[in-house]
């Protein structure tokens, strides 16, 4: 499970979501990966979104 900032909340942080598929590298030199995830909580929940991410997405155990 990553954090994204998926939606405007007031206290400003992330959302919860589930990485499902890496889209691939974007950036100029690659340096930022495309990733579709479903939105686990708040008012988009169940959701899917594409979104960068600039970590590598960590795997759940």
């Amino acid at each position: 499970m990553v954090r994204v900032s998926a939606e405007e909340s007031e206290d400003g942080g992330s959302t919860p979501a589930e990485v499902i598929e890496l889209v691939g590298r974007t950036g100029m030199h690659g340096e930022a990966m495309q990733v579709k995830c479903r939105i686990r909580e708040g008012s988009n929940k169940g959701r899917i979104i594409t979104r960068e991410d600039n970590n590598a997405p960590r795997t759940a155990l």
